[in-house]
């Protein structure tokens, strides 16, 4: 069925209904826009967005668009700008454009704002863009020189005709510079199964602790994925590539440095901002080893001879510990000691 439907702040509607149903999500001015269409009663949906306020000045900088050149000015002409040298002369909104759920030879638009934030009006424009599933227009009676603090409305078409990955830099041309404007479009995505937690729970001090689990690509397409852990835990393979239907088996490895609660995230990489994650929780422990005496005396004996005492470690535990004899109490301590020798011998 079609119905229509009010999307939320900060994209507006187009003026007439449109078919299905869609959602904006906002965040740094990165919109990501997400269609659902009627086939059987509309073969294209075109979806009208359009800035406005309601912005922070933490989520709406003016510094977030990529310079990638700057206009030659050798020609002797001064340029005299309040806005700074390494910020655009306009501000683009949105400043990136993802596309997610759209279906091939469909008719998608988005209206792009560049605001003058100098105090003289100013010449912009956006270049054509490299790719012709992406096209750039502009009303006919609009000028192409901006008083300042106002703006200039360009509307961006993207016509997909199968259901892949697109991607382009728009350009924006300024009497300064040049800055892009990235425009994604998500094809299918790929999904991997990954555990929602992974639990080592108590684990001996410097002692590894191995979970192994299946890692299933349970998506449509074949992908690369890329495997962090936080320390310290490690995760191992780190990287791979899965065909569909495709597993393979991934050791996450605990190896706690002391006796408490540690927690961290396995971060599973399989796209350009597209993460899937683990939670790993651990905790260490100290073993159960005792030692028969807390001191040692060694018996009187003459010069050159040796006498010697003995004592008994013992391992209470459930696993084979290694041991070994430190001069110092810490390894804190015996990082002072050696530092202070090699600082002695400089």
């Amino acid at each position: 069925e079609s119905s229509t439907v009010s999307p939320p702040c900060p994209l507006q509607a187009a003026s007439r209904p449109l078919h299905g149903s869609w959602r904006a999500f906002p965040g740094r001015k990165n919109y990501t826009i997400q269609s659902t269409m009627d086939r059987k009663k509309r073969a294209s949906t075109m979806l009208r967005g359009t800035a406005h306020g309601g912005f922070s000045s933490s989520s709406a900088g003016a510094g977030e668009s990529r310079i990638i050149e700057f206009v030659d000015l050798s020609n002797g002409r001064q340029f005299n700008s309040q806005v700074p040298v390494n910020v655009p002369l306009f501000e683009a909104t949105p400043a990136e454009i993802n596309i997610q759920d759209y279906k091939p030879f469909g008719n998608y638009t988005i209206n792009i704002h560049l605001r003058n934030k100098d105090k003289v009006p100013r010449r912009v424009q956006i270049a054509d863009p490299t790719s012709h599933y992406f096209s750039i227009s502009t009303k006919r009676n609009q000028k192409n020189k901006i008083a300042p603090m106002m703006e200039i409305v360009y509307t961006l078409t993207f016509k997909p005709r199968k259901k892949k990955d697109y991607e382009v830099d728009l350009v924006v041309v300024t009497e300064r510079e040049k800055f892009i404007i990235p425009v994604r479009a998500a094809g299918e995505q790929a999904f991997l199964s990954v555990p929602e937690e992974i639990n080592f729970e108590a684990c001996p001090v410097y002692h590894k602790s191995e979970r192994t689990f299946l890692l299933n690509n349970c998506g449509p397409k074949n992908t690369r994925f890329h495997l962090v852990a936080t320390p310290p835990f490690a995760v191992s393979p780190s990287s791979g590539h899965l065909k569909i239907g495709e597993a393979i088996s991934i050791t996450v490895t605990f190896n706690p440095p002391l006796d408490h609660k540690f927690t961290g995230k396995l971060v599973a990489k399989i796209a350009e901002n597209h993460n899937l994650y683990c939670e790993l929780v651990g905790s260490g422990r100290c073993v159960d080893v005792s030692i028969s005496s807390q001191d040692l005396t060694a018996p009187t004996t003459y010069i050159y001879l040796k006498s010697h005492a003995t004592l008994e470690i013992k391992n209470n535990g459930d696993m084979p510990v290694k041991f070994e004899w430190k001069k110092m109490l810490s390894r804190a301590a015996e990082y002072e000691r050696r530092q202070k020798i090699e600082r002695t011998f400089e």
